[in-house]
């Protein structure tokens, strides 16, 4: 039944990272703690241990019925001779669990003690396809998108979404710009050496050709001087990205 239990868990697990779209952005799984780390998101866990009772802590001549007392420190009791040791801890997987020298007990004062690493371990955030690679590294935002966080209620970090900046006004090729406070201005001379002023600009790295015809008609909002005296072009429906590997 248990196995039953954690594989429809797992797959409500990826079910979920399968449905999520790039305006969702990525989560960190459940188990670990989201975190930014020189501008990534990692998502970091320490490996718990349980807490158990084996006749190996009685010595020779305790083979029968073997209880816990959870109170306090966890203390095992041989029920036939009435001798107590404290619990030990479940032995780590090797090449799965870190080394047994950096697990710690924490006291459970209403249940069975555990077993805590203090040597740290990351998991990618959770999406489909999965990230591959080095999980310590966490994950960044492609350039051009910033990072915004994605929150709990309480304000706890879960994880990142990445939303496109706006892109900087200019000019198509054959063009100059001219800055200037309020709005910018794309110039020219045509064949005789006229001077040319241009109706509008164009976003930057989009795509876009002044042939296309003024941004504000196709989806764009112009913001003049949002740093300095230059201009940009903000999207209308804000695109996403999924972030990657750093």
């Amino acid at each position: 039944m248990n196995r039953i239990i954690t594989a429809l868990l797992a797959f409500g697990t990826l079910t979920t990272a399968a449905q999520a779209t790039e305006r969702d952005g990525v989560r960190c799984p459940d188990g670990t703690q989201a975190e930014i780390s020189r501008g990534a998101l990692r998502c970091k866990r320490f490996a718990e241990l349980e807490s158990i009772c084996s006749p190996v802590v009685f010595g020779r001549g305790v083979n029968g019925n073997i209880t816990m007392d959870s109170r306090g420190v966890d203390q095992c009791l041989a029920v036939v001779t009435g001798e107590t040791r404290p619990s030990v801890m479940r032995p780590p997987v090797p090449g799965v669990d870190p080394p047994a020298r950096t697990f710690r007990r924490v006291v459970n004062p209403t249940g069975p003690d555990k077993f805590v690493s203090t040597e740290a371990s990351f998991a990618f955030p959770e999406k489909m396809p999965p990230y591959l690679g080095d999980a310590s590294k966490g994950v960044v935002c492609p350039s051009g998108y910033e990072r915004k966080a994605i929150e709990s209620r309480s304000d706890r970090l879960l994880g990142i979404r990445c939303e496109e900046l706006p892109k900087r006004a200019v000019c198509d090729a054959g063009w100059s710009i001219d800055r200037e406070d309020g709005r910018d201005r794309c110039k020219s001379r045509d064949l005789l050496g006229n001077l040319v002023i241009g109706q509008y600009t164009i976003p930057e790295n989009a795509g876009y050709a002044g042939v296309m015809g003024n941004p504000s008609s196709h989806g764009w909002t112009l913001e003049t001087d949002r740093n300095g005296i230059t201009d940009y072009w903000a999207r209308r429906v804000k695109a996403f990205r999924f972030p990657v590997i750093r």
